[in-house]
């Protein structure tokens, strides 16, 4: 009887009847083999998943590292140091302050190296910088010229010079740009009158940003030839964390909180400059008694929020947020111990031994988690 298709349930099938149409094989063996094949190649595929997800654990931020040979060179040693020296550095003297401090901007300047030669470092050095923010109150000013008189300027992300040269200047030494951003850099920033010498990447080797930035860096490497290109290690990334954590005593983790690209700036110019002049950057507390300004946020863009709407609102965000009014804290005691100075507006800057930080989020969390 030749064999039919029967959609019954396997028990009960009439003789010569099979619930496929394909005909009937023997076993090759006595045993099942093909059973125990089909078993091997199961287990054989598991062990396969169980290796790989095992090496992508073992291979994970937190535990490459923890390889290196130099532990002062690891991110375990960095987070490890984090819960030592967080809030460890209001009772130091400031001659000790500065001392740790630039130990650990020369400790991250070893961590900037060249896209097309890894083992090349970031080697240029400037004595006098301009360091010139996004901020929308640069359209108050015609600053441009004072801007470029510096030896070297330094600017942020994606924010252009074609169009306001009058307010901030006509050029371009080092950009600054957060992985996130690099797909925002256009021609004009690139090329032409409005080219960048070198563009300083941040975060586009920490594997959990994924490998999208760090190909479409080296897809711009190969169309502007002219420009040089460095991005900072994985675990240099790390050290910026702990610089902000140590400083301010406020844990990343349990503040949910995001660091700028600002900030990498500024840490950036401390060690690269002898002199630094911040543009268009206001104080911590400049919204408080100027609650109604109606400087933009961007001087190229117009955002639903004024500058100060903006900054509020991230100092108040509860997770994932950008504690830009924190971060300016912290500038005001670099200023207190480097070369450097804010103009339009002007900081009320002192020289005492040490400067406390002073915002609304930082006085929230020093309630919420007291220090022991």
């Amino acid at each position: 009887m030749p064999y039919k298709s029967y959609n019954r349930p396997l028990t009960g099938i009439p003789p010569g009847y099979r619930r496929y149409a394909e005909p009937h094989t023997k076993s090759l063996c006595c045993c099942g083999c093909p059973n125990i094949f089909a078993a091997i190649l199961l287990y054989g595929m598991l062990a396969t998943i169980f290796m790989v997800a095992f090496i992508c654990f073992t291979a994970s931020p937190g535990h490459q590292y923890e390889r290196d040979k130099d532990p002062f060179n690891s991110k375990t040693y960095y987070r490890r140091k984090t819960k030592e020296d967080i809030g460890l550095y209001e009772p130091k003297q400031k001659e000790e302050h500065l001392e740790e401090l630039k130990r650990r901007l020369a400790d991250l300047r070893d961590d900037y190296r060249d896209i097309k030669d890894l083992k090349k470092k970031y080697y240029s050095r400037c004595k006098t910088c301009s360091l010139v923010t996004s901020s929308g109150r640069l359209l108050f000013h015609q600053a441009g010229e004072e801007i470029d008189s510096a030896e070297c300027v330094i600017r942020m992300n994606n924010a252009p010079v074609i169009g306001y040269e009058e307010y901030v200047g006509k050029r371009t030494t080092t950009r600054i740009v957060c992985f996130r951003s690099v797909a925002n850099l256009r021609k004009s920033m690139l090329a032409g009158k409005g080219h960048t010498d070198e563009v300083v990447v941040w975060g586009a080797e920490n594997p959990s940003h994924g490998r999208w930035a760090m190909s479409k860096l080296k897809m711009l490497m190969r169309q502007y030839l002219q420009t040089k290109w460095f991005s900072l290690k994985d675990v240099g990334e790390e050290k910026v964390n702990v610089i902000f954590e140590s400083e301010t005593g406020i844990s990343r983790a349990k503040s949910h909180t995001w660091l700028s690209t600002g900030l990498f700036t500024m840490l950036f110019a401390l060690q690269a400059c002898d002199n630094v002049t911040v543009y268009g950057m206001v104080d911590e507390n400049y919204c408080k008694a100027n609650a109604d300004t109606e400087a933009p946020y961007h001087y190229w863009e117009n955002l639903p929020w004024n500058e100060c709407e903006f900054l509020n609102m991230h100092e108040k965000e509860k997770k994932q947020g950008h504690r830009y009014l924190t971060e300016k804290a912290l500038y005001r005691r670099f200023a207190s111990m480097f070369n450097l100075k804010f103009r339009y507006p002007e900081w009320n800057l002192t020289n005492g031994s040490q400067v406390d930080i002073n915002s609304p989020f930082r006085e929230k969390y020093m309630k919420e988690h007291p220090q022991r």
